[in-house]
């Protein structure tokens, strides 16, 4: 907890506009990429924290966790490939 409460305003202030920013661009991300690209790179989210905990932090590499990153990764890559093999949706209507 802050020691004052100027420090507590001022944390609520910058955890507020940090919120604020990040949604802000992730929804100016969709807007410009189309919402099924946005989808892939939030999946890849989670990939780039742990690489940069593991840079940032020197957090250990568990085998769980290189298990969990290999199974995102191939969840990426088969959702990917079979969306090229189907048709668009627009072709349908």
């Amino acid at each position: 907890m802050p020691g004052t409460v100027e420090a507590g305003i001022m944390l609520l202030i910058v955890c507020g506009f940090s919120n604020l920013g990040a949604f802000y661009f992730i929804t100016a991300g969709i807007k410009q990429i189309g919402a099924p690209t946005a989808s892939f790179v939030n999946m890849l989210k989670l990939i780039t924290s742990v690489i940069v905990s593991v840079i940032v932090y020197h957090d250990n590499l568990s085998v769980k966790i290189i298990a969990g990153m290999a199974m995102i990764l191939s969840a990426v890559l088969l959702v990917a490939m079979d969306g090229h093999k189907r048709l668009p949706a627009e072709k349908f209507i």
